[in-house]
């Protein structure tokens, strides 16, 4: 067998194995939006009638709260249950003020705030 024709027939082989033979169908994952990497969770909210979960985080290095509201979608592999999807909005309380990711809409910033603030911690076990 000539060397030209063995080397396609070896890559098709390599190709065709790697289909996806997911029971789950093809599976997709939302765009990444907000990088919670090296916060802390302090309590989470969620609200089904408005079809959405908020996870309240702390940066403790900036001294920070930041309020995540995301919209809920279904959770494919595990029924019944919801995850977050889509990011709605970023509000971010410090010592400096109050700032959140929808530009152009009037927040009462005083009422905000303390609506951050009031927030009671979740126990995670540890």
């Amino acid at each position: 067998m000539k060397p030209t024709i063995f080397l396609p027939a070896i890559a098709a082989i390599i190709l065709a194995g790697c289909q996806s033979t997911s029971p789950y169908g093809k599976i997709t994952l939302r765009g990444f939006s907000f990088n919670d990497s090296g916060l802390s969770v302090i309590t989470y909210q969620i609200n089904d009638k408005a079809g959405t979960m908020t996870v309240l985080y702390s940066d403790t290095p900036h001294q920070q709260l930041k309020l995540v509201t995301y919209r809920q979608q279904e959770n494919k592999f595990w029924y019944g249950s919801k995850i977050n999807g889509d990011l709605l909005k970023v509000e971010t309380a410090d010592r400096k003020g109050y700032y959140h990711s929808e530009p152009g809409k009037v927040v009462d910033t005083p009422a905000r705030i303390r609506f951050i603030l009031d927030q009671q911690p979740a126990a995670f076990p540890q």
